[in-house]
């Protein structure tokens, strides 16, 4: 644990994934502000597990399901933050490669967080 996450601000969170755990497809929500949010990887085999990170290391698409209580409260306020901690292997990423996304579908998002080559994009609508 680094002194940086011992001093995160918990509140107001609606997931956080520390990804701590020790291994296996599901990555444990740990905000506490509910029903976890859990996510799972659909394929083990293309992700890498070390301390305190995910590796994805091939093709694979890491799901929760339905995230209501997010997309409800984003509806109420309008506002959203995310924080994400990456750091990409690759820089000929195009699309842009989702980091995280809020979507009901592969072709309609929400918002996203995404790498195309050595930039980083944001999207909302």
């Amino acid at each position: 644990t680094t002194g940086l996450a011992a001093e995160r601000s918990r509140a107001g969170l609606l997931a956080l994934y520390d990804f701590r755990e020790p291994g296996g497809n599901v990555v444990k929500d740990v905000a506490g502000a509910g029903e976890p949010l859990d996510l799972r990887i659909g394929d083990v085999n293309a992700v890498r597990w070390t301390d305190g990170a995910l590796e994805v290391t091939g093709k694979t698409l890491i799901r929760s399901g339905r995230a209501l209580r997010i997309s409800d409260a984003v509806r109420v306020s309008g506002r959203f933050t995310i924080e994400a901690w990456v750091r990409p292997a690759a820089t000929d990423q195009s699309g842009p490669a989702r980091i995280v996304t809020l979507s009901p579908s592969g072709s309609v998002r929400n918002f996203t967080l995404g790498q195309t080559q050595y930039s980083y994009d944001a999207y909302g609508r």
